[in-house]
């Protein structure tokens, strides 16, 4: 009886097409411009704000930004 239960765990699934959909439909999905519009948002502030780190820790140190 274990075995059989083992089994049944490692059997696929009988419906494929359940593991292929997603839960969402394409309706609900941003379109891909949006989405690389955000990422190169998030890239750009990421970079303004590890510059301006760099001129922080440069200002405390020497008391000079340059």
């Amino acid at each position: 009886m274990v075995t059989a239960l083992r089994d049944l765990r490692r059997a696929p699934s009988r419906n494929p097409s359940a593991t292929i959909r997603s839960e969402t439909t394409p309706d609900d999905e941003r379109p891909l411009w949006q989405i690389v519009a955000l990422l190169y948002s998030a890239i750009a502030l990421l970079a303004v704000l590890l510059t301006g780190v760099c001129f922080l820790a440069a200002y405390l140190v020497t008391g000079s930004p340059y």
